[in-house]
């Protein structure tokens, strides 16, 4: 059977007047006992918010603060609140209609769906979230539709009113873009989704920038790392009044706004750039993570001074090891060995004190090789700063163990 959130409402009222009206019933007819607490239950309890942008209307005992009609409208108003925060959005204007309508059933039922619709109105859209058992709902999934119904009630608010002839019909933000909104409203989820890009990406597998930004579908961690990005650059506001004036969602200008550039290779390389300074960036103060640690060993490698260069006749870099063998008929990999020691320590700033002295410990053994020390001299260097960035890996997995994860 299909149902609308608009008929459950509808359904609700007719069993209010059913149990509130019960001499419509014919006189002759019998009319089948109820136990009174199953009747009350029945009762539909509408809640709105003090803003007038959302309305709960759940079945629940009527003053029952455990009902799903409270719970429900400070959830959603929970959601609301912190993406207003995260985008830097005014609150929305008082409605005299809500924005978005959460009907709950009394959850006798099995089907655990959450059914979202946008409905036109004479101004704006009105998104019904429709419950049939709430106790038991995806609450990922209802976070995303009230989320997206929230960015509906913003676009709407850039609409011009009245609406002049002809304008076409609001654009639909992309999913994922709502998605990673969500995840940049969570302090802990966005470090943890730019410690997995800046991971990522030290290793090779982050994509190539202006098609990441085309892309239908962008997966959720990258999906936050672009919405910090567009709040960074204070975009949505952009966005938000694009989409009023019903202009489609363009992911190729989103690559040229964030970066400054419209050719597309140029966009990569200042997708790079930004990437190489947010490695410098300290996530977490005074801990270190265990990206922290497998970026911090991504920098452990030395490279000439120009992309068109080799260490000898075979060698696009090298790691600190076989340098130890090179250095003393290459004078160029002394030169990268000085320009690295200024850079190591910069990747453990405060990132926990471990990390940092095993930074010192490399820092110490490049100095040592850009002056020309023996190679068992390097050697006993090198090993001693391994041994100290192998103690902080091992008090990472400690941690972790003691943390449960």
């Amino acid at each position: 059977m299909n149902s609308t959130p608009g008929s459950v409402a509808l359904a609700l009222m007719a069993m209010v007047c059913a149990f509130a009206v019960p001499a419509a019933a014919g006189a002759d007819q019998a009319v089948p006992r109820r136990n009174p607490a199953d009747v009350v239950r029945t009762l539909p309890e509408t809640r709105t918010s003090s803003d007038g942008l959302i309305t709960v209307v759940a079945a629940s005992v009527p003053g029952d603060e455990m009902g799903f009609c409270g719970p429900l409208l400070q959830f959603a108003g929970g959601i609301v609140q912190s993406m207003g925060k995260a985008l830097s959005l005014p609150p929305p204007a008082r409605r005299r209609d809500a924005g978005i309508v959460i009907v709950a059933q009394d959850g006798r039922t099995n089907d655990v769906r959450v059914v979202s619709k946008a409905m036109p109105r004479k101004i704006g859209r009105q998104t019904r979230i429709w419950l049939p058992s709430p106790g038991h709902s995806d609450i990922s999934l209802l976070r995303f539709e009230i989320a997206r119904a929230y960015i509906r009630s913003q676009v709407d608010a850039h609409r011009e009113h009245p609406v002049p002839p002809g304008t076409p019909p609001p654009a639909e933000m992309p999913d994922w873009l709502v998605a990673g909104i969500l995840r940049i409203c969570d302090i802990e989820q966005a470090r943890a989704d730019l410690r997995r890009v800046l991971s990522g990406w030290s290793s090779g597998y982050f994509p190539y920038f202006p098609s990441l930004c085309a892309q239908d579908d962008v997966p959720d961690v990258l999906a936050g790392y672009l919405a910090g990005w567009m709040r960074e650059k204070a975009l949505f506001p952009v966005v938000l009044k694009e989409l009023a004036a019903g202009k489609a969602w363009d992911g190729r200008l989103l690559a040229t706004r964030l970066t400054g550039c419209e050719d597309a290779a140029m966009q990569d390389r200042a997708s790079d750039l930004r990437l190489v300074r947010m490695l410098r960036k300290v996530i977490s103060p005074g801990r270190t993570a265990p990206a922290d640690l497998h970026i911090f060993a991504s920098r452990l490698l030395l490279y000439p001074s120009f992309y068109d260069k080799m260490f000898g006749d075979s060698h696009f870099g090298c790691t600190f090891r076989d340098a130890v063998a090179l250095a003393a008929n290459e004078p160029e990999i002394r030169i990268a060995a000085a320009r690295k020691a200024q850079e190591v320590p910069l990747y453990a700033l405060g990132r926990g004190e471990e990390l940092q002295q095993a930074s010192l410990a490399y820092r110490d053994f490049l100095l040592a090789l850009s002056g020309g020390e023996s190679p068992v001299r390097l050697t006993a260097l090198l090993e001693g700063a391994e041994t100290k960035f192998e103690l902080a890996a091992e008090s990472i997995r400690n941690r972790r163990r003691e943390e449960g994860r």
